[in-house]
């Protein structure tokens, strides 16, 4: 009887640090899509725990963690405070890492934050004024309830708006995709073919196989083969070169194909180039190049133009509509984990590069 109230006593005290160190982990791992180079939190996070439980542990072994007499009373050693004491550091942690992400936290996840340090102060009051009401462990464990509690509720919330900007989303994708102005130009140039020229049929054929990939994308969620996506891409610029002939030329430095991307990535940032790029240049001709390459832990992909370019910070009102590469920019952060990076310089051309992590 009396060692089941030792044990009980003493995991009362380990369960108070390990629920702390649990929690800690999901504070640090709920911000790793955010911040890559947070390997030295979880490395001080579990020095703290091991630290904590060898403490504990000899603690408990030496009598000074706290005794049960014979006659089963309860008396609390002098190292009692170390069963809260790594709870307050583990405490400590979170609010740290939480407060240099303050700006990123709603009012809910602020009134969390201000009960995760509430309760256990009050704990720690009563105790001072009640030595023999420990309540420390309770709060410290409704604290972190709490918590848990609004970090569910916050997650539906995203879970529910990231369902409706995925809807958004296909039409936004649709109608970027799908754009009147270049149906009607191609259009109009197979019509002149038809008249004197047997390439007609294969432009109708390019033009619908283009069309039909790009309704067949709107079911897609997952990546797909970069060589797909190439071949659409490539259906685009041989359809382009119906209307602009030798004054478009898109040339190609494939260092690697095999890995998979979004769809419909590559094809709008090689329009994006030839409308802005090229057709923008003072001849109104050009040269737009399609790399990849393979690093450790990631594929880039690149579309570079010798057009015009701009200046960085100066195109939000140049009359021109992005929607294209914002979605683009959404796709690859949504299916890959991927990111779009910009790089371009008034008269010396556009650089855009994506960056699609390796999954493990």
């Amino acid at each position: 009887w009396i060692t089941g109230i030792r044990m009980a006593g003493f995991y009362t005290y380990q369960f108070s640090v390990l629920s702390a160190f649990i929690f800690t982990e999901y504070v640090i791992a709920y911000w790793e899509k955010d911040k890559k180079n947070n390997k030295i939190e979880h490395v001080v996070s579990g020095i703290i725990i091991v630290i904590g439980i060898i403490l504990l542990l000899a603690a408990q072994h030496t009598g000074h963690l706290f005794i049960v007499h014979p006659n089963g009373s309860y008396e609390t050693g002098a190292a009692q405070f170390l069963g809260y004491l790594f709870v307050a550091i583990f405490m400590v942690m979170d609010l740290v890492i939480s407060f240099v992400h303050r700006k990123d936290l709603n009012y809910r996840q602020q009134a969390a934050f201000g009960c995760y340090i509430l309760f256990p102060l009050i704990s720690i009051l009563v105790r001072k004024w009640i030595p023999e009401v420990y309540l420390v462990a309770l709060a410290s464990s409704l604290s972190m309830m709490v918590m848990l509690i609004v970090e569910i509720f916050e997650h539906q919330r995203k879970f529910r708006l990231q369902e409706e900007k995925n809807d958004q989303l296909k039409v936004d994708l649709m109608l970027g995709q799908i754009q009147p102005h270049f149906l009607f130009n191609v259009l109009y140039v197979i019509q002149a073919l038809c008249k004197d020229n047997p390439e007609a049929a294969h432009a109708v054929r390019d033009f619908s196989m283009f069309l039909r990939h790009n309704m067949d994308s709107l079911s897609v969620n997952t990546p797909i083969p970069f060589k797909e996506e190439l071949d659409h891409t490539q259906l685009y610029v041989s359809l382009q070169q119906l209307r602009f002939g030798t004054k478009l030329n898109v040339v190609y430095d494939l260092a690697c194909i095999d890995f998979s991307l979004p769809t419909l990535t590559l094809q709008p940032l090689v329009e994006n180039a030839i409308r802005y790029g090229v057709r923008k240049s003072a001849t109104g001709e050009g040269v737009v190049k399609v790399s990849t390459k393979e690093f450790p832990d990631h594929y880039e992909v690149s579309v570079q133009d010798d057009g015009p370019g701009f200046v960085e910070g100066k195109t939000k009102n140049d009359g021109v509509s992005h929607v294209g590469i914002n979605n683009v920019r959404e796709r690859l952060k949504a299916v890959s984990g991927g990111s779009l990076i910009f790089n371009s310089a008034a008269g010396k051309g556009t650089k855009v590069t994506m960056i699609l992590p390796k999954q493990d």
